[in-house]
């Protein structure tokens, strides 16, 4: 009777410890299922705005997209200024190492290379 009553308490110690292992478990998918839900909704809210995006694209008319084309060839001063500023901070790793090649370069001579990065080839 003695082992029986040992067993018995030894097993109701076992069982109040998966109990609390259990609720640990629990709170633990309660707040996995809360992250999943968060991510559910901002993969949900990304979609949403590529959505936008195509939209907005596909709303671009020839007409426009030819006015963007005749920019590269010979754009206003302003847009050419901007322009260089974008390529030489895209390859601005070319200067690193010092600023000598930096100060002497001459944009003039890298404007092919400027029309190229607005094309899939650059």
């Amino acid at each position: 009777l003695i082992d029986l009553q040992r067993r018995c308490a030894q097993l109701e110690g076992e069982f109040h410890e998966a109990a609390g292992r259990a609720r640990a478990a629990g709170a633990e998918e309660a707040d996995a299922a809360r992250r999943l839900d968060d991510v559910e909704a901002e993969v949900a809210a990304v979609h949403a705005e590529q959505r936008a995006a195509k939209e907005e694209v596909a709303a671009i008319t020839r007409q426009q997209l030819n006015e963007v084309k005749a920019l590269k060839g010979n754009p206003p001063l302003s847009v050419r200024r901007a322009m260089e500023s974008v390529w030489v901070v895209l390859n601005c790793r070319q200067w690193a190492k010092g600023d000598a090649a930096l100060r002497s370069l001459d944009l003039s001579k890298e404007w092919s290379r400027i029309q190229r990065m607005l094309t899939a080839e650059g």
